[in-house]
This record gives structure tokens, sequence and C-alpha cells, in this order.
């Protein structure tokens, strides 16, 4: 699933990172965590060692090829402090 993540720092710099996640592995398997027809897929997308204080806007974007992504409900983003 070909994404477009674009994260915007406390002083106004802006960063896209070209991102595909990867849905099946090379067997067919899935990669998401699945109960029934609907999984949820987690993917590291950028690690930061020490994040500036503020206000950080990221935003994701689809770039798949057609008018829609089929068979998706949705995104969400997940941010976790890192021990």
């Amino acid at each position: 699933m070909p994404l477009e993540v674009e994260i915007k720092v406390p002083d106004g710099e802006m960063e896209m990172l070209p991102v595909t996640i990867k849905l099946i592995d090379d067997s067919g398997k899935d990669l998401g965590d699945c109960s029934g027809d609907i999984c949820d897929f987690f993917q590291t997308i950028k690690t930061f060692k020490n994040l500036e204080k503020g206000k950080y806007k990221v935003a994701v974007k689809s770039k798949f090829a057609g008018p829609y992504l089929p068979n998706v409900l949705g995104v969400g983003i997940v941010i976790e402090k890192q021990k």
C-alpha cells in the first residue's frame, strides 16, 4: 500500500516520507493482526532521537493509482515513547 507521510515540525520544517506498507509476505500470508476480515497493520515510519518542544503536524496521503483504495476502512497514527 503506497503512502506518503508528511511531518511538519515546530520550526516549520517539512519532511515528506514515501512509505510502502507491505500487507502480505512473499508466501501470501497476512502480515497484519486480523480478526475475521478486519486487519490492523503497524509499521514504524520515523524514529526521532530528541523531539523539539511544540506542535507537530502529521498527514498521511494515499499514493494508490486508483480513485480509492479497495478494502481500506481507515488509517491511524500511533505515537509511542521509546524505552
